[in-house]
C-alpha cells in the first residue's frame, strides 16, 4: 500500500457518497449526462433521492423505468447506486400512497387535554379521538378515576360532559387516542402529490411491516440480483415516534395499539393508574417516566430499526440513514427515546448536523455545558 498515493487519488471506497436528487422531468440524456459529471468529479457512488419537484409520479412505472435506467447505465459506467426509501422525508409514507392504501397504518398518539375545573362546575368541551380514560388529579397530587362523564357528538365534533361532584377544585386529563394528522414533505410537493396528511405508526411492527412491502420488497423484486454488489445499501431519513405536536393546554406523548397491555406485560403495572404521573410531579412519576420512555424506546427500537436491519441482512444490503432531530439530546430524545437503541441497528449510523458550525469549543478544545446538550453524535 502506498499511502501518500492513496491519499493523493484514493479509491472509491474513500469517497464521499453525495445525493443524486431526482426532481424535474428525469430527462435520461441529461441522466446520463449527470452520472459522467460524477464521474469525472471522482464520485463513484450515489444515493438516489426523488425530491420535491419531481414531475415522474413517485412509483410509477415511468418512475421504475427511470431507476432501471440509471441501474443499467451505473452498470456500464462501473458507479454504484444506494437506494433511499421514501419521497422526500420523513421515511414512512411511500409518497402518501401507503397511507392512502392502507389507513390502519396512520400514527397515532395519546393526547391529553387538561383543564382546571371548579368544584361543582360543569363543563362541555371538546376533544379530539378516542377517549381512554379520564382523570381528576386533586389538590394534593392523588388522581381519582373519572366514569360519570358523557360524549355527544354534533356538526363540530365530539364533546364530553362532566360537572365535578368531588368537592374539591381539581385538574381534569381527558387521555385520547387520536390518529396524527400532520402534513409532512414526504406528501407534498410535487405535481402528483396531494397532500395526505398523517405518518406512518413506526411503533406497531405490523405498520413498518407493511411500509417494507410497499417499498423495500418492490425494489428487492425488480433489482435484487443488484443487491450488494451494484446496490449496496438503503437509507432511511428522519423516522420517529410521531410529529404531532401538543396544542395549547394539552400534553401529547407516542402511543400505538395495545400499549397499555405492552406497558403492563414488559413493566409489571398498568400506566393508567399512573397515567397522570407523565405530566404532573407526583408519586413515583420519576419512575413511571422512565419506565414510559424505555418501553416506547424499545417498541420503536424493534419495531422499526430491528425489522428493517433484518430485512436488509437478509438482502444484503447495508443498513444505514439517520432519525430525526438527532443534533441534540432534547430534541433525540422527544422524537426517538434512547435514539442509541434504533441506531444501534444500522449497519453504518448516521446523523444531521445542519448548523452554520458544530458544538465544538474552539477556546477549549472541549465542549462547554452549553455544547455538550447539543451533543448526540450517532456512532
Amino acid at each position: 500500500m502506498d499511502l501518500r498515493k492513496d491519499f493523493i487519488n484514493p479509491s472509491s471506497s474513500y469517497r464521499p457518497v453525495p445525493w443524486w436528487c431526482w426532481n424535474g422531468d428525469m430527462d435520461e440524456e441529461k441522466m446520463e449526462w449527470q452520472m459522467r459529471e460524477f464521474l469525472d468529479k471522482g464520485i463513484f457512488e450515489v444515493f438516489i433521492q426523488p425530491l420535491f419537484g419531481l414531475e415522474v409520479e413517485y412509483l410509477s412505472d415511468e418512475w421504475w423505468d427511470k431507476f432501471n435506467f440509471a441501474i443499467k447505465k451505473a452498470k456500464e459506467l462501473g458507479m454504484r447506486i444506494w437506494l433511499y426509501d421514501e419521497y422526500n422525508w420523513p421515511s414512512g409514507t411511500c409518497g402518501g400512497f401507503l397511507l392512502r392504501d392502507k389507513p390502519w397504518v396512520r400514527n397515532v398518539v395519546l393526547g391529553g387535554k387538561m383543564l382546571k375545573i371548579k368544584k361543582g362546575e360543569n363543563i362541555d368541551v371538546d376533544f379530539e379521538g378516542d377517549v381512554l380514560l379520564v382523570k381528576a388529579v386533586l389538590e394534593n397530587g392523588k388522581a381519582k378515576d373519572i366514569d360519570d362523564y358523557s360524549i355527544k357528538e354534533n356538526s363540530k365534533g365530539r364533546r364530553i360532559l362532566w360537572e365535578n361532584n368531588l368537592d374539591q377544585d381539581c385538574t381534569l386529563i381527558i387521555f385520547a387516542k387520536r390518529v396524527t394528522k400532520v402534513l409532512l414533505p414526504s406528501c407534498t410537493g410535487s405535481s402528483w402529490t396531494w397532500d395526505q396528511q398523517g405518518y406512518l405508526n413506526t411503533l406497531d411492527p405490523r405498520a413498518v411491516k407493511a411500509f417494507l412491502d410497499y417499498i423495500y420488497e418492490e425494489y428487492a423484486r425488480r433489482f435484487g440480483s443488484y443487491f450488494g454488489n451494484l446496490i449496496p445499501g438503503i437509507f432511511t431519513d428522519e423516522p420517529c415516534l410521531s410529529l404531532e405536536s401538543a396544542k395549547q393546554g394539552e400534553v401529547c406523548l407516542p402511543f400505538t395499539h395495545g400499549l397499555f397491555e405492552i406497558f403492563r406485560k414488559r413493566k409489571g403495572y398498568d400506566l393508567r393508574d399512573k397515567s397522570h404521573e407523565l405530566i404532573f410531579d407526583v408519586g413515583d412519576y420519576l419512575k413511571v417516566r422512565y419506565d414510559y420512555w424505555s418501553l416506547i424506546t424499545e417498541v420503536f427500537s424493534e419495531s422499526y430499526g430491528k425489522q428493517i436491519h433484518e430485512w436488509c441482512d437478509k438482502h444484503h444490503l447495508n443498513y444505514t440513514g439517520h432519525f430525526l432531530e438527532d443534533e441534540t439530546l432534547y430534541e433525540s430524545t422527544r422524537y426517538s427515546g434512547d435514539i442509541y437503541q434504533s441506531a444501534k441497528w444500522m449497519h453504518i449510523p448516521g446523523m444531521d448536523l445542519l448548523r452554520k458550525s458544530t458544538s465544538y469549543s474552539e477556546e477549549k478544545n472541549l465542549p462547554s455545558s452549553k455544547d455538550l446538550r447539543l451533543l448526540n453524535i450517532t456512532a
